[in-house]
């Protein structure tokens, strides 16, 4: 293969690459319509590289968050969960499909709650929000202090849940110091 014909691709007044034709089919080539050719192509691949940039920064943020974040559907189970939030569960299999609060309170020792089962009704509140810590003498090494907090809003696919969870033990360790 040798090169001998190029058309530049641009996407919004940048560079972003070049088509190359053989020497052998430049005469098959009609100069016109490759140069409209390479300009749809150069707004094709601009606008993927700029709803791929997007994604991936999202998922990117979205991994390093120090704070638990999912989405859940509107009975509360899990679509999506961000790294923080699959570490505080404690495992590493894929919770997708399973109640949030349930996959919460089995992981931390907790008994089910009043709470959860009515927000997640449809005419419930539009967010939950709770500090759990554990009270008195007894407290294990192991416990650990967190607040959740989940929301009723409108997604990208219609209604969904937006919950957050962050391991405040230090702050309560601190507190007790």
């Amino acid at each position: 293969w040798r090169l001998a014909g190029k058309l530049p691709l641009y996407g919004d007044g940048k560079a972003l690459g070049e088509i190359h034709v053989a020497e052998k089919h430049l005469e098959d080539v009609n100069g016109q319509e490759m140069a409209m050719y390479a300009t749809f192509l150069g707004q094709a691949l601009d606008l993927y590289i700029r709803r791929r940039a997007r994604a991936e920064l999202k998922a990117g943020s979205f991994d390093v968050m120090p704070i638990g974040v999912a989405r859940l559907d509107t009975d509360g189970a899990i679509l999506e969960v961000n790294r923080s939030f699959q570490d505080f569960l404690g495992h590493r299999e894929n919770v997708k499909g399973k109640d949030a609060w349930q996959e919460i309170t089995q992981a931390k020792g907790l008994g089910m709650d009043l709470m959860w089962e009515e927000f997640v009704k449809e005419d419930g509140p539009e967010s939950m929000n709770r500090i759990i810590c554990p009270l008195g003498l007894d407290e294990k090494e192991e416990d650990v202090c967190f607040f959740f907090s989940v929301s009723k809003i409108v997604g990208d696919q219609g209604q969904e849940m937006l919950a957050l969870v962050e391991d405040i033990s230090e702050i309560t360790d601190l507190q007790h110091e």
